[in-house]
């Protein structure tokens, strides 16, 4: 009988470790999951040009180079100055300079 309780103890421990590694993975690969999206894993290839003068944050982070921050800083410039009509007229924006230009310049449109 002693022999039986000891097995029974063993099983019980066994399973309880066991399960406890379940939750734990489980909760490991929701969190992964849900965990929120970074700029970079959020960022979607461009596939046609992007109008800076109507396009929201989410069409604006699609361009290379281009974040939220930044993103929101060009439609604040839109807002206070009025639409862009050249890509210079992106320089005036915070966070956007020469380099920055150029990997966007085919990318973006006006009208």
């Amino acid at each position: 009988m002693k022999r039986m309780s000891g097995l029974f103890k063993q099983v019980v421990v066994f399973g309880a470790l066991f399960s406890l590694l379940s939750i734990g993975f489980s909760t490991v690969s929701w969190a992964a999951q849900s965990a929120p999206r970074t700029e970079e894993s959020s960022m979607q290839k461009v596939t046609r040009t992007v109008n800076v003068n109507t396009a929201d944050i989410n069409e604006l982070i699609t361009l290379p180079g281009i974040g939220q921050k930044t993103a929101e800083k060009i439609i604040a410039q839109r807002q206070s100055s009025g639409p862009f009509k050249t890509t210079g007229d992106l320089l005036k924006v915070k966070g956007i300079g020469e380099k920055n230009l150029k990997k966007i310049a085919d990318l973006i449109s006006f009208e």
